[in-house]
């Protein structure tokens, strides 16, 4: 049967593994951002030191080659002319048994999220992702197959897993969240919010740039 599928109205998530040198980001003096079970109580635990939200400000060759990144993804598939900064940055240490909070990231265009540890023992905390169709789980059907096979056309939430140097790339609309962290060593994570550079959009909506 020759049968035409259109995957309409896809939210563009990347993934690739970057060669980018991670010394430089295991030597960033800063503040973590923890992740934590929610306790009806707190949101999340943040450490009691001064969280650095621009730690890539450090290491700024870093940040240039994850920016390059995305731009080269942008302009090959994406195809938006504006040109593109890294607005905030922050390492994240997900300890044995914990989780991060389902959230997403305002007044930015897509997030990132780069490993650059080893993550070779099980029970590694992932990524998670949520739909952003709000109606979708009010039509979901009792499948014939294995529920956990569900293609990812009818996805819900994907599990991304890290891995050494992987970077993944997502817009910043998308909730998500850090899963269980298993495993005993603890699990880190460098995350950053990518921003268009005014002047962007259109007409009577364009954002223009002000300083001028």
């Amino acid at each position: 049967m020759d049968v035409g599928h259109l995957p309409l109205f896809a939210s563009n998530v990347f993934y690739l593994k970057a060669d980018i040198d991670v010394e430089p980001i295991k030597k960033i003096d800063t503040g973590f951002v923890k992740a934590a079970q929610y306790t009806g109580e707190q949101v999340g635990l943040i450490d009691t030191s001064k969280p650095n939200f621009q730690v890539l400000d450090q290491i700024p060759e870093t940040k240039k080659a994850l920016l390059e990144i995305f731009e080269r993804i942008n302009y090959d598939l994406l195809r938006y002319t504006n040109k593109w900064a890294i607005s905030t940055s922050w390492i994240t240490v997900t300890e044995e048994g914990l989780d991060g909070q389902v959230h997403n990231h305002r007044n930015c265009f897509y997030s990132g999220v780069f490993y650059f540890d080893h993550y070779d023992e099980e029970g590694i905390a992932p990524l998670e992702i949520m739909t952003p169709l709000q109606y979708h789980s009010s039509y979901k059907l009792q499948r014939a197959d294995d529920m956990d096979n569900s293609p990812i056309t009818l996805a819900e939430q994907w599990v991304i897993p890290p891995e050494h140097q992987k970077l993944i790339l997502f817009p910043s609309y998308l909730n998500h969240k850090i899963g269980r962290q298993i495993g005993k060593k603890p699990r880190y994570s460098l995350a950053f919010n990518i921003v268009p550079i005014p002047p962007y959009g259109v007409a009577d909506s364009q954002a223009l740039d002000l300083s001028k």
